[in-house]
């Protein structure tokens, strides 16, 4: 492992986690304010993250530039311990049935979401 991967994947992360945070918060403060089933700001960041890891990984062949986008940016950029979290808050929250949607509808979306992504990339981004 070079130090220009560690740092690609550093200031990869870095931008990742600011686009989370600037999207999920908001979001995720006005569902928690209405009580809603999903925190919509995590359940937006998974998704179209997983769209992105979907694009990326299709696109970019330049080993460090896949590190920078798809370790860090996209790593940071998705949140699959917050997932975890708010699916055992849920639990522990007596709101059974919301915490199973929410896990089938992460768990089932996200993949679709990267095929999306593959699909989208094959057929508007011509190959060079």
């Amino acid at each position: 492992m070079s130090l220009a991967t560690i740092l690609a994947v550093f200031v990869g992360g870095f931008f990742g986690a600011a686009l989370r945070y600037a999207l999920s918060a908001p979001l995720n403060a006005r569902a928690a304010a209405e009580r809603a089933m999903f925190p919509w700001g995590t359940l937006f960041v998974n998704s179209t993250g997983a769209f992105g890891f979907g694009v990326v990984s299709a696109l970019v062949v330049d080993p460090l530039l896949r590190q920078a986008l798809l370790t860090g940016f996209m790593g940071a950029y998705t949140t699959f311990s917050t997932l975890m979290l708010e699916i055992d808050t849920r639990l522990r929250g007596g709101r059974l049935w919301a915490a199973i949607f929410y896990a089938v509808v992460s768990f089932v979306g996200g993949p679709f979401w990267v095929a999306l992504g593959k699909i989208f990339t094959d057929v508007f981004i011509p190959t060079v």
